[in-house]
């Protein structure tokens, strides 16, 4: 549906930008009948009349907001006087850079995917001046967890089938009992091979799953019988669904408590919205 109005906005209303004074910059919006049909609609019970509406008055702020440091800011060239010809080529660079944001916008807000999260997480390490936050971020979100499908597939496979840990007692008095290789990999987070790194991941989000198991019976909660079966599937299940990913969103809430990973101070505010982005998809394990 957002993806609708965007192009319903861009593609089937008439609007042109024009430049009202150049000192300062001052740039203004000329519409048709269906781009102000757009903005009346905010109103509107329908979602799509909406989000219509969202989308041109989103183009009206943009365009409101240009001055000297956002041309600069755009790499746009100023333009030097009123007429057509100096003025054209400013318009229609500056459109697009309009739609290039409202894109973006939309994409950030709506695109869920791990995959898109991901990338922009990369982008914005690859390309932010400031180290430090740099790699806070990346620590912060679990991005150094990263390791190939293949490696997670045959970490869980091993973790189950290698590793001779067990389940004691029942109820609140149920504990995880490691053997020494279990014990061993559960503290190699920072292992320097991904295969290290994969069977310590499987390895704490099994400990997650037990300890988040012990605290909502202790809350006097229901909950299912915790086994070994139990928990391989809950770890394949995770790992089906949202890939490398699904466990590391199992554990990084508890990392962060567990190795000290604080959030990024000074945060800006595109690392603040990849984090907001990430917020949904952890499992936050029950506290009393």
């Amino acid at each position: 549906m957002a993806t609708e109005a965007f192009h319903h906005v861009f593609d089937l209303t008439d609007w042109r930008l024009r430049v009202s004074s150049l000192s300062p910059i001052s740039v203004s919006v000329e519409h048709d009948e269906g781009f102000g049909d757009c903005l009346a609609a905010a109103g509107s019970w329908r979602s799509s009349d909406r989000g219509r509406a969202w989308v041109a008055s989103r183009v009206l702020e943009l365009t409101g907001a240009i001055d000297k440091t956002s041309i600069r800011r755009l790499s746009l060239q100023h333009p030097h006087s009123m007429d057509d010809g100096d003025t054209d080529l400013f318009l229609e660079h500056l459109r697009w850079r309009i739609e290039d944001t409202l894109r973006t916008e939309l994409r950030a807000h709506f695109d869920r995917s791990v995959q898109q999260w991901e990338s922009d997480v990369r982008d914005f390490i690859g390309g932010d001046d400031d180290r430090a936050l740099q790699t806070a971020l990346l620590f912060y979100v679990g991005l150094d967890q990263v390791v190939s499908v293949d490696d997670c597939r045959k970490a869980i496979k091993a973790v189950f089938t290698r590793m001779h840990w067990y389940l004691e007692g029942e109820g609140p008095s149920l504990k995880l009992v490691p053997d020494h290789r279990f014990r061993m990999i559960q503290t190699r987070r920072g292992g320097h091979d991904d295969r290290t790194r994969a069977r310590s991941l499987v390895a704490r989000g099994i400990q997650v799953l037990v300890d988040d198991n012990v605290s909502r019976i202790k809350d006097g909660q229901l909950v299912a019988d915790m086994t070994r079966d139990y928990l391989r599937d809950a770890i394949k299940q995770r790992f089906d669904r949202g890939g490398v990913w699904g466990l590391i969103d199992l554990v990084i809430a508890t990392d962060r408590e567990r190795y000290y990973l604080s959030e990024p101070h000074a945060l800006n505010e595109d690392a603040a919205q990849l984090i907001e982005r990430q917020r949904g998809r952890l499992f936050e394990p029950w506290s009393m």
